[in-house]
């Protein structure tokens, strides 16, 4: 957690002083605080000037206020920084400052420092994490030069990379230190910001970019899945609902780049939302979608099959591509809305994978594609809207970034999908630890709302701050966040690397279920040994009473690489085989039904 506030306490010195020097005309933020004899309330004056018409405090500990004068609780020592946003969203005025204070009072003392690069000069900010009355400060800068300021300035004669270190003394006789590297150069900053408004069409957005420097790159997030490159894009939205936009923008010859995110609210979020998810085993699919009084459903499962049943079971003849479409209806809120996705079903025994090799640039690839058990057409998607066919291809990528590839193996050229296999790839340099993710289930008991967290591509020295679209947040490479409703969520990670800020978000599904697990079943639990799997491994349980069960092993996306087990079983103790050796290394589930109801278990196959 230390480490994750150096970087958020980096990140808010540097947007605190880009503000400080390109302060749009028309309004300041500033504020003041003093805080009780307890260390706990601490009371903020906002003082900020000019005209504004909004304004929302963020204390820092992952709560805010739209009080012009609030009044916090903190419940640790901090430090913490409480940043005042003002705007007037018709002049197109905004201005934001930031400040540490400090909660309870500790017996402890621990030094930290934060720091604003600008080419060769460098701002450093050093104080307390805990303990207080600071009567020294000593520097060394790295160079051979030291200094005794709270928050000097200095300019290193060479660009390079330095080791700084901060050494405070307090009135207590408690010594701390901390140590640093900072990079200086000639590169120019770089601070992203944007502004958005509705432009009077159905849920259309004008996003406004307010970046400053030397910016040549733009891309924008818009928190439903696309994207654009454009420098002031207008996005319509599918649905109303709140959504997270970010933009990044950068300089690739100078090596600066900075992310900005701002919550957009569309349309009228009370209405109907059809999205829905999906759990298959083998070829029998169940859809999950929310319900309520006065709602119907009606499903189209791309067979020529449907139904209207709210979370229907559907099991199709083979394998092939298929469109599934839910259309809602609810007469309490009047509206209704459908939603579409596609269901690829693999042909028992095909596998498929891919090689890529990169030119010079890093952003010129070359793929070859390979496959067992069937042969087809090669169908690749490219991660950027743009696709091919063929064993082999080569592709020519705009941007550098995380894309995630896909390669099909095709009975025809116009479908009939046989088998997929999808994974990222990082292209050019630029934006390596892009921190693309990935989700998976909880591998105890289907339905109690937890999901996996992972990501693809970690980069090391890397912090990642994760905001689960349940206005809650997390942190770390791979959290476990426990949902406590069904439906989708907009999820967003951030990486903090020492060479920049980057953000990935895409929509996952929650399942939760209230009532109805089986607990028999539920109460079953699964001994996979040995763990991790080599070649082959045993699976063993206890079975209350003779049940009908089936076992798959499936992939951390839910496709079914092999099924393990299927039939009937007696009472007591059991044992099933798992064969392993045709995997490639990765987590994957172990997934049983045992009279209708699921347990699931990971496994990692080295």
């Amino acid at each position: 957690m230390k480490s994750l506030f150096t970087y958020l306490l980096l990140l808010t010195a540097i947007l605190s002083f880009e503000k400080a020097h390109a302060q749009p005309m028309g309004c300041l933020a500033t504020f003041n605080s003093t805080t009780d004899s307890s260390g706990n309330h601490v009371s903020f004056n906002n003082t900020s000037s000019g005209s504004y018409t909004s304004l929302f405090w963020s204390f820092g500990d992952g709560t805010g206020s739209s009080q012009n004068n609030p009044v916090h609780v903190y419940n640790t020592q901090g430090p913490w920084i409480v940043c005042l946003t003002i705007w007037d969203s018709i002049n197109i005025c905004q201005s934001t400052t930031c400040d540490t204070v400090y909660g309870p009072v500790t017996n402890t003392c621990s030094a930290y420092f934060g720091m604003q690069v600008s080419a060769a000069n460098v701002y450093f900010y050093g104080y307390l994490t805990s303990g207080n009355n600071p009567v020294s400060y000593i520097w060394d800068f790295g160079d051979g030069t030291t200094g005794t300021s709270s928050s000097p300035q200095h300019n290193y004669a060479t660009a390079g990379t330095y080791q700084v270190c901060l050494q405070i003394t307090t009135a207590g006789g408690c010594v701390a230190n901390y140590c640093n590297s900072v990079v200086v150069n000639s590169t120019p900053p770089c601070n992203a910001s944007f502004t958005a408004q509705s432009n009077g069409l159905f849920n259309s957005i004008q996003f406004i970019n307010t970046s400053v420097g030397n910016n040549q790159t733009y891309y924008w997030t818009f928190g439903d899945g696309t994207s654009s490159t454009q420098n002031n894009p207008v996005h319509i939205y599918a649905t109303a609902g709140t959504y997270q936009a970010c933009l990044t923008v950068g300089n690739p010859v100078d090596s600066c780049y900075s992310t900005f995110c701002s919550t957009i609210t569309v349309g009228n979020t009370v209405g109907c939302n059809a999205q829905f998810g999906v759990q298959n085993v083998q070829l029998a699919y169940t859809f999950y979608a929310s319900s309520s009084a006065g709602m119907s459903h009606y499903w189209n499962f791309g067979d020529g099959t449907i139904s209207y049943s709210a979370s229907p079971t559907h099991t199709y003849a083979g394998a092939g591509t298929y469109q599934v479409c839910h259309t809602i209806t609810d007469s309490i809120n009047q509206c209704n809305d459908t939603w579409c996705d596609t269901i690829i079903i693999s042909v028992a025994g095909c596998t498929v994978n891919y090689t890529y090799t990169t030119d010079s640039t890093g952003t010129l690839l070359t793929f070859s594609g390979s496959s067992t058990g069937v042969q087809g057409i090669y169908q690749w998607s490219f991660g950027d809207g743009t696709g091919g066919q063929g064993a082999s291809i080569t592709h020519q990528f705009i941007n550098p970034g995380a894309y995630i590839i896909c390669l099909s193996v095709m009975a025809s050229p116009n479908g009939g999908v046989l088998c997929s296999f999808c994974d990222s790839v990082i292209v050019g340099s630029a934006n390596v630890c892009v921190p693309v993710f990935y989700t998976y289930p909880d591998s105890n008991v289907i339905g109690n709302g937890n999901l996996n967290f992972g990501i693809y591509n970690p980069c090391g020295g890397t912090q990642y701050v994760w905001t689960f679209g349940d206005g809650t947040t997390g942190s770390g490479s791979s959290p476990v966040h426990n949902y406590s409703d069904s439906g989708w969520y907009n999820v967003c990670v951030t990486a903090f690397t020492p060479n920049g800020t980057y953000q990935f978000c895409d929509s996952v599904y929650s399942f939760r279920l209230s009532t109805g697990i089986n607990e028999t079943a539920a109460s079953i639990r699964l001994n996979v040994f040995p763990n991790p799997v080599r070649e082959t491994s045993g699976i063993e349980f206890i079975l209350s009473q003779k049940s009908e069960v089936t076992i798959t092993l499936t992939d951390i996306q839910g496709k079914i690489q092999s099924v393990v087990y299927k039939g009937s079983m007696q009472s007591g103790r059991q044992h099933v085989d798992l064969n392993a050796g045709h995997l490639q290394s990765g987590i994957y589930l172990i997934n049983m039904i045992v009279n209708g109801s699921a347990i699931h278990q990971r496994i990692a196959v080295e």
